[in-house]
This record gives C-alpha cells, sequence and structure tokens, in this order.
C-alpha cells in the first residue's frame, strides 16, 4: 500500500453486501465495515480491523458483527472479505 497515495479497496460481508472504501497508502491499520438491514427492523453491521506491514495486509483483532433493533448484541465474527485493491498514484 504504501507504494500508493490512496488505495481503493472493494469488499463484501458474509452476506454478499459489497462496499468501497478508500484508504491513505500510508495507513498502518484501516478499519472495513458494512450495514444492511435484517429482517424484523433489524440492522446488521458488521466491522473488521485490517493491519498493514510492509506488503501484506492481516485481520486483525477485535472483529464484531452486531445486531441492532430495540436492543444491539454483539457476536465476535470477522465477516468482512477483501475483494478487490487499486492503488492511486497522483
Amino acid at each position: 500500500m504504501s507504494n500508493y497515495d490512496d488505495v481503493e479497496i472493494t469488499y463484501r460481508d458474509g452476506n454478499s453486501n459489497y462496499a468501497t472504501r478508500t484508504v491513505p497508502g500510508s495507513a498502518g491499520s484501516f478499519v472495513l465495515d458494512i450495514s444492511h438491514p435484517g429482517g424484523s427492523s433489524t440492522v446488521y453491521w458488521y466491522i473488521s480491523r485490517f493491519i498493514v506491514s510492509g506488503t501484506d495486509i492481516t485481520v486483525g483483532a477485535n472483529n464484531v458483527r452486531k445486531a441492532i433493533s430495540t436492543t444491539v448484541s454483539s457476536t465476535n465474527a470477522q465477516d468482512i472479505y477483501i475483494t478487490k485493491m487499486v492503488g492511486i498514484k497522483y
């Protein structure tokens, strides 16, 4: 990532909901998240942290899936998957 000014990351959750986020190339870590509607007035929010080290990107700790309705419940889960990265030079 450090070879680029920014990196555009396309990713999905375990239910094939996609999103794209632009991250600075100099970032040592970054967070990707996706929220989507569930049944019975519930919103599901998937959050994962990624660590950059040289040319490697690994999944960090404390990844979570939240179900938000009249209450909030959390489950430790890594449910974000990077599908594409595009480096951008200005």
